[in-house]
């Protein structure tokens, strides 16, 4: 496998990835040690959850089919990273461009966290969603991130 596409593997991979796992590998300069280190990678994540990576990666080319936006790979996206670490959501209410808003999309899961969303705004009107707010720990939170939706 070539460099670059070890290389290209292992930035997809990197919203599982940590810091310090991000640096050592970055610090790797043989292709060869690269390629290790991403079967490592896999084989510490894939641990107890068998094809997880064939799955990581089937929703990476998911979200580039579906999520892409002015240029942006899909996976880079807010949505395409969700996607990607929570799956599919289980209900998506979207609302289209109406007069005066912006559109956007809520997300819900129903088993992440006891019952979770997803709120997204597309301020450029080309369908680059971002992320503004969410119920779920660690992710951005904005109790007032609906009174973004009104266009300036």
């Amino acid at each position: 496998m070539p460099e670059d596409v070890v290389d290209d593997l292992f930035e997809k991979a990197g919203y599982l990835a940590s810091k310090d796992e991000i640096e050592v590998y970055k610090s790797l300069n043989t292709v060869e040690s690269k390629r290790r280190y991403l079967f490592d990678f896999w084989r510490k994540k894939e641990k107890g959850r068998p094809g997880f990576r064939q799955e990581y990666y089937a929703r990476v080319n998911y979200c580039d089919q579906q999520f892409a936006a002015s240029g942006v790979p899909g996976w880079k996206t807010d949505r395409g990273r969700v996607y990607i670490l929570y799956g599919p959501p289980d209900n998506i209410e979207r609302h289209p461009v109406e007069q005066g808003t912006n559109p956007y999309e809520v997300w819900f899961y129903e088993k992440l966290q006891g019952g979770s969303e997803f709120d997204f705004i597309d301020f450029t009107g080309f369908g680059h969603y971002q992320l503004v707010n969410s119920t779920v720990r660690g992710e951005i939170q904005d109790p007032n991130w609906k009174t973004l939706l009104v266009k300036n």
